[in-house]
């Protein structure tokens, strides 16, 4: 098995009080204890200068939410030995900017700002603008250890990536690995017509060999091999992963995000951007380009 020499290290744990970063406090406690990932918090406090606020000063008031998030993070059951820094402003910006120091983003998929269900506004904006790797913990799945990682390959630039980071986090954590493709069948199409109707089953049986082939390629060429490939039908990507995910009962989901300047080319748009919003387990980006 190849081994990672781009490994996790060290993590920058967003927390904000809320249920979700109590989750993330979970998933950070497990890795520094089975893979000795050296852990930060980072309190970002938004909306300041307002009312009393004014006439804090930043010393004062950087203080003083230290004492309220060590104090939540005991009230949550932890020890308080992790490093805490705290700041005032944008959190996304400030933690993407801290987390640059880090291998890893660890946030709770929403935040106290964001009760309702899909992707929370500073989750998303960090996916976005953060050039690294970005775990999204999802509260309203059971709690970490994490027993299965469903790494997607898309036959993209990101496919060797995102191999490796699946492989790696699944070894720290003594999870399974299942590598998904999802694909939109040909058949289901409603322009599609197969040359014969008794070539139709052949064709499919061709169509699936091949697509399983480049899965054991794209394995092979990133030094792996397992025989834990899923080759998933679905009319689109977002939704194929989503449902696989679901039935496979996946635990944490591997998923390549490309960067772009344009938002309008952003890959977040469509295919990533959809599992985010929907997928009901924790999920970890890989960003390339």
């Amino acid at each position: 098995m190849n081994k990672n020499t781009n490994r996790i290290r060290s993590a920058l744990v967003g927390v904000d009080l809320s249920q979700h970063a109590a989750q993330t406090l979970h998933c950070a406690a497990l890795l520094s204890k089975v893979a000795g990932l050296e852990v930060k918090l980072h309190h970002v406090r938004e909306f300041v200068g307002y009312g009393n606020e004014a006439s804090i000063s930043e010393e004062e008031r950087e203080a003083r939410d230290r004492e309220e998030v060590l104090a939540w993070v005991r009230r949550e059951g932890f020890d308080t030995k992790w490093d805490l820094t705290c700041s005032s402003g944008d959190a996304a910006a400030d933690l993407t900017t801290q987390a640059k120091e880090h291998d890893l983003l660890i946030l709770g998929v929403r935040g106290e700002s964001h009760s309702r269900g899909g992707l929370g506004t500073v989750a998303g904006s960090c996916v976005r603008t953060f050039a690294g790797r970005v775990l999204l913990v999802n509260q309203s799945k059971r709690p970490f250890p994490l027993k299965k990682v469903v790494a997607c390959l898309d036959f993209s630039d990101a496919t060797r990536q995102v191999i490796d980071e699946a492989v790696s986090i699944a070894a720290m954590c003594g999870a399974e690995v299942e590598f998904v493709h999802v694909f939109r069948a040909p058949w289901l199409q409603l322009h599609y017509r197969a040359p014969a109707e008794a070539s139709s089953p052949h064709l499919k049986q061709a169509y699936l060999a091949t697509l399983r082939n480049r899965m054991e390629e794209a394995l092979e060429t990133a030094g792996h091999e397992s025989d834990k490939i899923i080759l998933h039908a679905a009319s689109s990507n977002g939704l194929g992963i989503v449902d696989c995910a679901k039935k496979v009962q996946a635990d944490l989901v591997v998923l390549g995000t490309h960067g772009r300047k344009s938002l309008k080319e952003l890959f977040l748009g469509s295919t990533a951007e959809r599992v985010l919003a929907e997928i009901r387990c924790s999920v970890m980006t890989v960003r390339t380009g």
